[in-house]
């Protein structure tokens, strides 16, 4: 159980660093005026 839960945090780690790099090229695209707030 606790290899599954550490792998578990480790995807949710790499989708939210793939969601803040998401955002920030948004962001960049729109002349950083209009950035998404979680």
């Amino acid at each position: 159980m606790p290899a599954v839960s550490l792998t578990l945090s480790n995807i949710k780690d790499r989708l939210q660093g793939l969601n803040i790099q998401a955002l920030f090229l948004l962001g960049r695209i729109n002349d950083g005026n209009r950035y998404i707030c979680l």
